[in-house]
């Protein structure tokens, strides 16, 4: 959780960018290749998936605060398959649509069956042991989660822009991800704002450009941490 000052976008960490096909989709392969849709967390359990380590997101982000808290998404992800997978999961909340998901350069199909669940079928058996590729580009609005106490979570605008609240359920509010803190990765992030806002992250500035009317921000993180 950060403090927010005027003009200010904030994308922050604290510390930790759905189960049905696409039509058209072939029958279930074998459960022993279908990455896990919850890491086990009792309180979340749908939180956090199986199958897979991801060692790195990308993520970039377009930002449009006065359409409503408008974003635009492309993530970039590189993970390790813990075993064959022919599915598995990741986090992303309904308020995002997915336009396209790449798995190692293929088109892969792809459900957004609940509000919690981003289910991606490859066109081809990811192997065991081996790092793969997932590219997703969506699209929406940031909208805040609500915990079970009652305390705001997840993207939460503010007069001038937004903050991020990601713990302990709010980073698929924004970004898709393994959402649990048992998967730690590096990150790099960029966001591009209306001119005159900030974009903060974790990590380090590593860029800072204007274009016309907007604005781009560039951080990195390179060590693991759990959750952006």
């Amino acid at each position: 959780m950060a403090r927010i000052l005027r003009s200010t976008l904030a994308v922050v960490a604290a510390c930790s960018l759905a189960i049905g096909l696409a039509p058209g989709a072939a029958s279930a392969a074998p459960a022993s290749t279908i990455g896990g849709n919850g890491a086990g967390d009792p309180y979340f359990p749908l939180q956090g998936n199986t199958g897979y380590d991801v060692k790195h997101y990308w993520i970039n982000l377009r930002y449009a605060p006065h359409r409503h808290q408008a974003l635009s998404g492309d993530v970039r992800i590189r993970a390790k398959a813990h075993h064959a997978l022919s599915r598995f999961n990741l986090d992303l909340r309904s308020a995002m649509t997915v336009h396209r998901v790449l798995i190692n350069g293929r088109s892969a199909r792809f459900a957004q069956p609940d509000k919690h669940e981003l289910v991606i079928r490859p066109r081809k058996l990811l192997a065991g042991g081996k790092v793969f590729w997932a590219h997703i580009s969506y699209s929406g609005h940031g909208r805040t989660v609500y915990d079970p106490d009652g305390s705001p979570d997840g993207w939460i605008p503010t007069n001038d822009g937004a903050f991020v609240a990601n713990e302990p359920q709010g980073t698929p509010s924004w970004y898709p991800v393994n959402d649990t803190p048992r998967d730690k990765a590096k990150y790099s992030v960029s966001v591009n704002v209306p001119r005159g806002l900030a974009a903060i992250s974790n990590g380090a500035l590593v860029g800072h450009s204007r274009h016309g009317k907007r604005a781009l921000w560039k951080w990195q993180m390179r060590q693991p941490i759990s959750r952006r």
